[in-house]
């Protein structure tokens, strides 16, 4: 497994769509899978207020889904946004439960970001808010990664080139 990070309205999404569609890589959604696993549904509400437990129905959710050995993404989150607006890491241990061989860090300019946001969510974050969190994404995401000794790569979404994340995922294994 591969976890595609980043944080929300990064385009985690789309840099996924585009892995499935050119090297056909099956992806999921962590918060897809929680809500399924909860039998609820995430709203367009960004702060979570039981961020322990829901990694515990994620980590429940893909073992049940009995992927076997075959790679796939997993696009989700290395901190989230907790009900009072600050910044909180995923606990450690989800990552060791989720063992990904792999990580794909997306970012983008904090203006793309607030734009999606607007756009899609209509949530508006200051620039400085965004800029913390995705610093805070990217910081965690590389401490995970070395602890963990896995490969890990960070894509600036607003310069991704396909040529890149092929050279990535046959390093990693992921493509032959």
């Amino acid at each position: 497994m591969i976890f595609v990070g980043g944080i929300h309205g990064v385009g985690k999404t789309t840099v996924c769509k585009m892995i499935r569609e050119y090297f056909q890589i099956d992806n999921y959604s962590a918060s897809a899978l929680i809500a399924n696993a909860k039998g609820a549904e995430f709203g367009l509400v960004k702060e979570v207020s039981d961020i322990e437990t829901n990694q515990d129905f994620l980590t429940r959710a893909l073992r049940n889904m009995q992927i076997g050995s075959r790679w796939f993404l997993l696009d989700g989150h290395f901190c989230l946004i907790d009900t009072t607006s600050q910044i909180i890491r995923v606990p450690e241990m989800t990552f060791h439960q989720l063992a990904p061989k792999a990580i794909i860090v997306v970012q983008d300019t904090v203006n793309e970001i607030k734009g999606r946001l607007l756009s899609r969510d209509n949530l508006v974050y200051g620039e400085p808010f965004l800029e913390q969190f995705q610093d805070e994404e990217l910081s965690y995401a590389v401490e995970l990664a070395n602890m963990m000794d896995i490969p890990y790569v960070v894509f600036q979404n607003n310069q991704l080139r396909v040529h890149q994340l092929e050279e990535f995922l046959r390093t990693v294994g992921a493509i032959v």
